[in-house]
Formats: C-alpha cells, sequence, structure tokens
C-alpha cells in the first residue's frame, strides 16, 4: 500500500505511513473485478448468525489490520472454532487475498501442540475466511499489559513454547515474519500457541512481496526485514529475542515516536541490556536475549532449536514451575487517583527498604512459586513427639499430637513454612546433624519435642533449634489438665509464633475447633495411627483395629467431624485397594456425616470431592475441591489432593501447579514427586520428569516401582543406552522385581526388535492395567489396529482399574509413540474427543 504523500511502501492494512505518519487510504474497489466482496457489517457478525450454512457466530473475538476474527460453532461437529475474515476492503486487493489464502496454506502444513491450528481456506459469498483453532484465554500482548514483566519461570515456560511452535514452523520451511505478542495465545492452562502466519512466507519463495518492501511490525522487527532483504528463521529468532527482552524488561527494546523511527533503531541501535531493567533475571538468560538480538544474523542462533538449548539450561536452575498464571490478575480498587499515585510512589520504596534489612538479617526464606516469589518470614519442621510415658504406650497420641500442632501452626501462621511430621520421621533414626536436616528441608529452625501422660496430666517439652549454627535457641515445657489438651496445643503454637516473630490470624480469619473429651480423641489418634498402618500392610486386622478404634471415638462424641471423617477414610483406604462398592457407599455416608457436623472443614470437603470423583461425578468433586483450597490454602496435603484430582482427569498443567505446592512444604515426599513426574511425562516434558523422578528416587531408593518409572522416562527421552543400563542395575538390584520385563519390551520395541517385545506382552494377563505399555509398544511397531483397540480399552475400562481417567488430550496428542497414528481417522476421532472433554474442563474447573 504506497502513501500517497512520500510514496513509501506500506504493511498491508496499516492505517498510517510508516515513514510520515499520514493516514492511508486503501485503494477504490474497480467494481468490475471478479474479487469485489460482499461487504459484511458488524450487524452481520451478531451472535447468532449462520455463515456458509455451518457456522453459527458466537461473538467478536478482535480485528487487525487485514480480517475480523469471530468464535463460531462449528454445527457439523458440534465444537468451537475461530473463524478470520477478511475485510470487504482488503479482500479487493489480489495480492493480500493471496496472502491470506498462503496463511491457510502454510500452516497447515504444521500440525503442533504450539502452533494454532489451521483447517481450513474458504469462500462464501465472496467473504474470504479461514477456519481454525478456537483457543479459550488472551494473548500475551494483553497479558503483559496486565501484568508488567515477568518472572524468570512464566519468561521460561512462554519462551521455550513459542520456540517448540517455531522449530516445527522452520521444519516445513515457513518463515512468520510478523512475531510479536498479539500473535501469541496463552491458553488457560498456561499453554502457548503461535498464531497468525499472515506474513510468513516460504524459505526461497518470491513473488508476494519484492527487495526493497518490508513487511512485519516495527518493534519486533529484524534489521535484514527493515531493509526489506530476504528472511531465514534467523530473523524470527531476533523477533523472539524481542519478546523475550519485553517479558523479562517490561519493554521493548527500541522505542520511538514513529514506526520509520523505530525502524531505524533495530538497523542501527544496540539494546540495552535486559538485566538493566530486571536484576532478577540470571546472567545467562541476559546473554541469550543479546545473542538473539545480534544485527548480523550470522551471529544469532542458527535455529529455535539452538535457542530452546541454551533456554533450558537456564530453566534447569529454576525451583519450581509455574501454574496457570493467567488468573493472576491485579487489584484495581477504587480510590483518588492522587492516593493511588501515592500509594504507587511509597509502598514499592518501603517495601525494597524492609525486604533489603530482612534478607541481610536472614530472616525471609524466599520461595519461587505461582508465577512470583513467596516471602515467608520464617520456616520450622516439626519432629514427631517422642513418648516419655512410663509405659511408652503413648505413639498414636505422640503421632496425633504432632500432627494437630502442625496443623494449628500453619493455620494460624500463613507466613510460617511448616514441614509436617511424616516428612521428618526419617529423621528421628538419622546420624545427620541439625544443619544437614536444615538444608535438605529448606528450613531455619526444627522443633523437637516429648510427651508425657500420668495421672490426668500432659507435660509437653518443646525445643527449638537453628539449623544455620545447629544451636538451641529456645526451650520451655508446657503442662495442663489433661481434657485442657487443645488449650496446651495452643500455648505451645503462640509460644512459637512469637519466638519466630510471625503474627497469628485473629478473629474470623481464624476459627478455632471444639473439643471433645480427651479419651475419644484418644481412640481417634489410635484409628488414625492403625489406619497408616494399614494403608501400607494391606493387612485385614489392622483394618479392623482403625475401625474399632474410630468407632469408639466416635460414640464417646457423636458431633466432632473429624471422628467420621476418619471412619470414611479407613472404608477408602480398603476401597483403593479393592474396589468394593459396600466400602465406598460406607465412605460417602461417614464423609457425608462428618460435612454436616461442620462444612467448613477442609478435610471433609476434600473427602466429599474424592467420593463423588469415585461415582464418576467430577462437576459436584470439583465444586468440594474448589471449597477445600480456599478453607485450607496452605495446608500441603490439600493441595497435593487437589494436584492429584486434577492429574486423574487430565489436567495435567495445573496439577503440576498444585504438586509444586505440596512440595514447597513438604519436600520429603516422594510420592508427590512421582506424580509430579507423571505430570511431567503426559505433557511430553520428559527432562522435568527425570528430575522428579531421580530426587524421589534418593528420598526412597527401595521403591523400584520408581526405578522402572525411571526408565520409562528414558525411553520416551530416546536415551536407549541410559535405559539399558538402569534395567540391568534393577536385575542385579532385585532380579525378580515385577514389570522389568515389560518395560524391557518397550525398549525392545523401539530399537526394532518386534519379535522381543512381542513375546512379553502377549503374556500380559491384565490389558487394561498395562494399557499405556501396550498401546505404545503395538504403536511402535506399526501395529495400528492393535494399539486403536488398547486406547480405545483404556478409555472405557481404565477408570475401573486404575481411578483414573487414561488417555487425557495430553497424552494422546504429546506422546512421540503414537505420531504414526495421527494420519488414523480412528485416531483422530480418539484425539477430537479428548479435547472436547479437555477443553470443557479448561473452563468448567478454571477456578482451580
Amino acid at each position: 500500500m504506497k502513501c500517497s504523500v512520500c510514496g513509501v511502501d506500506n504493511p498491508l492494512g496499516a492505517d498510517v505511513c510508516v515513514r510520515c505518519r499520514a493516514p492511508i487510504k486503501p485503494a477504490k474497489k474497480n467494481h468490475s473485478d471478479e474479487t469485489s466482496t460482499l461487504t459484511f457489517t458488524r450487524s452481520d457478525m451478531l451472535s447468532g448468525s449462520l455463515l456458509a450454512g455451518r457456522y453459527r457466530i458466537v461473538e467478536e473475538l478482535g480485528q487487525g489490520g487485514m480480517g475480523v476474527v469471530v468464535k463460531a460453532r462449528d454445527e457439523a461437529i458440534d465444537d468451537f472454532v475461530a473463524l478470520k475474515l477478511l475485510k470487504s476492503d482488503v479482500a479487493a486487493d489480489r495480492r493480500a487475498v493471496e496472502r491470506f489464502r498462503n496463511e491457510a496454506k502454510f500452516t497447515r502444513k504444521i500440525s503442533h501442540k504450539n502452533v494454532c491450528r489451521m483447517y481450513e481456506f474458504a469462500k462464501w459469498k465472496d467473504v474470504y475466511f479461514i477456519v481454525m483453532e478456537f483457543i479459550s484465554g488472551e494473548d500475551l500482548k494483553s497479558f503483559l499489559q496486565r501484568t508488567g514483566r515477568l518472572s524468570i519461570e512464566q519468561i521460561l515456560a512462554i519462551g521455550m513454547q513459542i520456540c517448540r511452535g517455531l522449530k516445527a514452523a522452520h521444519e516445513f520451511g515457513v518463515i512468520h515474519r510478523d512475531l510479536k505478542p498479539s500473535n501469541i495465545m496463552i491458553d488457560e492452562a498456561g499453554a502457548v500457541r503461535v498464531m497468525d502466519f499472515g506474513v510468513a512466507r516460504m524459505r526461497a519463495t518470491t513473488g508476494l512481496t519484492s527487495e526493497g518492501f518490508s513487511v512485519g511490525t516495527p518493534q519486533y522487527m529484524a534489521p535484514e526485514q527493515v531493509d526489506g532483504l530476504e528472511v531465514d528463521e534467523r530473523s524470527d529468532i531476533y523477533s523472539m529475542g524481542i519478546l523475550l527482552y519485553e517479558m523479562a524488561a517490561g519493554r521493548v527494546p527500541f522505542e520511538g515516536g514513529t514506526p520509520f523511527s523505530i525502524a531505524l533503531r533495530q538497523k542501527t541501535a544496540r539494546p540495552v541490556d535486559p538485566i538493566s531493567f530486571n536484576r532478577r533475571i540470571p546472567e545467562r538468560l541476559d546473554r541469550i536475549i543479546l545473542k538473539c538480538l545480534e544485527k548480523e544474523r550470522e551471529k544469532r542462533y542458527p535455529d529455535a532449536d539452538s535457542l530452546m538449548a541454551d533456554l533450558n539450561r537456564v530453566q534447569s536452575n529454576v525451583i519450581l514451575p509455574i501454574r496457570g498464571w493467567l488468573k493472576e490478575k491485579r487489584s484495581r480498587k477504587s480510590g483518588p487517583f492522587i492516593k493511588k499515585r501515592v500509594l504507587w510512589i511509597l509502598a514499592p520504596i518501603l517495601m525494597l527498604l524492609m525486604i533489603g534489612y530482612l534478607i541481610r538479617e536472614r530472616r525471609i526464606p524466599v520461595l519461587r512459586i505461582a508465577g512470583h516469589e513467596r516471602v515467608w518470614k520464617n520456616s520450622i519442621a516439626v519432629l514427631p513427639f517422642s513418648d516419655l510415658s512410663l509405659n511408652q504406650d503413648q505413639a498414636p497420641v505422640c503421632m496425633g499430637m504432632t500432627d494437630d500442632l502442625v496443623t494449628h501452626l500453619h493455620r494460624r501462621f500463613p507466613d510460617l513454612k511448616v514441614i509436617p511430621s511424616l516428612s521428618t520421621e526419617r529423621y528421628l533414626t538419622t546420624e545427620k546433624s541439625i544443619e544437614e536436616i536444615g538444608r535438605e528441608l529448606k528450613v531455619r529452625t526444627l522443633m523437637t519435642g516429648t510427651l508425657q501422660i500420668e495421672q490426668q496430666q500432659i507435660r509437653i517439652n518443646v525445643s527449638l533449634n537453628s539449623t544455620e549454627s545447629g544451636s538451641l535457641i529456645w526451650s520451655r515445657r508446657f503442662q495442663g489438665e489433661i481434657n485442657g489438651y487443645f488449650a496446651v496445643q495452643d500455648e505451645i503454637a503462640e509460644s512459637i509464633g512469637r519466638e519466630l516473630e510471625v503474627h497469628l490470624k485473629t478473629g474470623q480469619e481464624y476459627r478455632k475447633q471444639p473439643q471433645p473429651p480427651f479419651e475419644a480423641m484418644r481412640s481417634y489418634y489410635k484409628g488414625r495411627y492403625h489406619e497408616r498402618i494399614y494403608r501400607k500392610s494391606g493387612n485385614p486386622e489392622d483394618f479392623d483395629h482403625s475401625l474399632g478404634f474410630y468407632e469408639e471415638a466416635s460414640r464417646n462424641d457423636g458431633n466432632y467431624a473429624l471422628f467420621f471423617w476418619g471412619l470414611g477414610n479407613i472404608f477408602e483406604a480398603r476401597y483403593a485397594k479393592q474396589g468394593k462398592e459396600e466400602d465406598l457407599d460406607q465412605m460417602l455416608m461417614h464423609y457425608q456425616h462428618a460435612y454436616k457436623q461442620d462444612k467448613d472443614l477442609a478435610e471433609a470437603n476434600i473427602a466429599l470431592g474424592w467420593a463423588h470423583f469415585y461415582m464418576q461425578q467430577n462437576d459436584r468433586a470439583y465444586i468440594y475441591f474448589l471449597q477445600a483450597y480456599r478453607l485450607d490454602p496452605y495446608n500441603p496435603d490439600i493441595n497435593f489432593q487437589i494436584g492429584s484430582f486434577l492429574r486423574s482427569v487430565g489436567l495435567n498443567r495445573r496439577a503440576v501447579w498444585y504438586y509444586s505446592q505440596a512440595l514447597a512444604y513438604d519436600p520429603m515426599k516422594p510420592e508427590i514427586l512421582r506424580l509430579r513426574a507423571r505430570c511431567y511425562l503426559n505433557i511430553a516434558e520428559y527432562g522435568s520428569g527425570v528430575r522428579d523422578i531421580q530426587d524421589a528416587m534418593e528420598i526412597a531408593p527401595d521403591m523400584l516401582s520408581y526405578s522402572l518409572f525411571h526408565v520409562r522416562l528414558l525411553i520416551m527421552m530416546g536415551r536407549y543406552a541410559d535405559a539399558e543400563m538402569e534395567i540391568e542395575k534393577i536385575r542385579l538390584e532385585a532380579p525378580d522385581t515385577r514389570g522389568v520385563e515389560y518395560i524391557r519390551a518397550l525398549l525392545d520395541a523401539v530399537r526394532g526388535e518386534k519379535d522381543l517385545a512381542l513375546t512379553v506382552i502377549d503374556k500380559i494377563e491384565n490389558p487394561v492395567v498395562m494399557t499405556y505399555l501396550l498401546s505404545s509398544v503395538h504403536a511402535v511397531l506399526g501395529l495400528h489396529n492393535e494399539a486403536i483397540e488398547d486406547i480405545r480399552n483404556g478409555i472405557q475400562m481404565g477408570f475401573q482399574a486404575s481411578k483414573e481417567y487414561l488417555y487425557g488430550y495430553d497424552y494422546l496428542d504429546s506422546n512421540p509413540f503414537f505420531d504414526g497414528l495421527k494420519q488414523d481417522p480412528r485416531f483422530q476421532e480418539i484425539i477430537r474427543q479428548a479435547k472436547k472433554r479437555y477443553d470443557r474442563m479448561l473452563i468448567e474447573y478454571r477456578q482451580l
């Protein structure tokens, strides 16, 4: 589009000239031209309109220089799609139509989870439109406007996914040429899609543009684009560097009064180091960004793969992954503008002074989580109480009182990191020093204590030790009547809070629990003690002991919700092992009783969540899980349980965040690491999965199931030699380990040893339990009918066998072993149905 004032060529759809800023008038339409188009108005886009007899318009999503994007329901397949309709005035230009057509042609070649899928290019009543994937979320531009600069975790998570999308495009020879925040979509699970290939072109393709004609957006254009020279992958790498710069620094590297001045700076100016605007970014990331922004393309990364490798090295040093950060919105409280400005100016200054002082005094342990930094004022690990009673028969009470104290601490002091006793039990018999324990648990204080019950009196001694110096910093004895044990617990918690200089919740924020008689509580503690044993042993006698003590507690006090929660738990434990419907009925009955007694008990809400999940009433389960989190967001077990629910229904990315929350408070629980590793496998982030399972193996070296899962991850990564070594290691250490031959069959399959693999898997007696292995082996060996049958069986019967939904969308879409199935219409239909369920859950369960 040539400017009528200065004569310079401008990108199609530009409103003003890139050089002189004069308004650009679109070319007049030649009514005799065969490409004359139907003029559509906003009234045509009203909800309910039908386009091409198939697409029911729902709403307008946005407008760009060339077209209008709307959300529509494809009535042929009963699913949402996005439609990009070429504007009528732009459609009068043949080259614009050709570029529009090429967007569809180029993008249809690319099938990748980080590229917005393009389905077809069509024409209806002279209206040109593209049908593409509908993504529920927001673009990176609005996200940056809403949040400002991003955390390191967010930068890396978004950057890595954009690189994967670019890599997929470049492998087909497609250069994007207009990579910018408005062309990056982030869905509600945090997954990123590269979109809008409107000015993309094939490598070495000519005709749509000519030398000397620049196409793109000045703030994100590579120097060679500014000059109108031929572009290649490195041009997109330059734009990628600007995206990384903007996410890190909160601004683009080059700004100016006009697009022309910005474009000129792209060619001549050296960018200010992004670390100058954000001291929190690592120096390595700073160097990566500047390498992307080299003026000479030979000095940039040669391809997206090389850039991704360096980003991955930075990511390996980040403590925790992000959650669905789309939900994190800045508060917009009403108030006078002047008052807001004063607060904006003073608050950061005061906060920086305070944080600087506290960090210097070593008073703030910092945890990177949820896309921002969570600051605890202090941290403590609680070791189980030792029994000093005369008969040494108070082990269940010691365990229960320790757990209750942990609960008191984390509920009353939200800015105190509390490590529960289950993660500290291992240290009761350890020879490790206090300093070593502190380093492993990442805490500053270690609490030890003794408990003694004699003649209706309870005595508790509590000591606090510094994990930095190993020295005793505080010790005190607490004593009271046995039926006043809750008051003793409160006094201990308040004393610890004062000593550690953390603040209590008050008023409506902290709700004291009713106090049942101690004998009822002792029976409840015994029930929990034997329940824990039963969950490990499966011994019916342990079940009977636990049930008997819980029933005894409920007879002594029929109004205390936790007693009925305990009764439900022991039936849940047996249901999980045996799957009997009568146990599910008993579980539900007791959980409902507990909830009736106390609707604000987080444990009762979590329990009902699982009961409804087992009955496959997931929408009701979600309501209870959400309420539990709102009641007790700092409880590691609540976070763990919610993570497990989300993983079980197939929302793996969200599950990762809750597992990470649980690990922040409970870092020595290997089961959390194992399950987070499973989530990483399902979303094809195998390196993160390997790190998690290796950490779990270090904590629990005797768990051979962890070792087998480690082998599976290595195979998924293509590290076959390492997998072989791990298999031999397992065989040497435990030659009778079940499952080794099955995982070996997968290794044989990927190496092309068809007969060896089939010989093993043909002997599998329960194919539903081993469905993931079977489908992968069959798919790798090209036995597509068998693989499809495995997947269908897993979907239909997997819940009954495993109490979770198998073959979620993430796993189906990202499993590299299924690549050969993706052209099979049967597999495409399976994927479509899985995606439909997945998208619905993303919306329906968006508050978790």
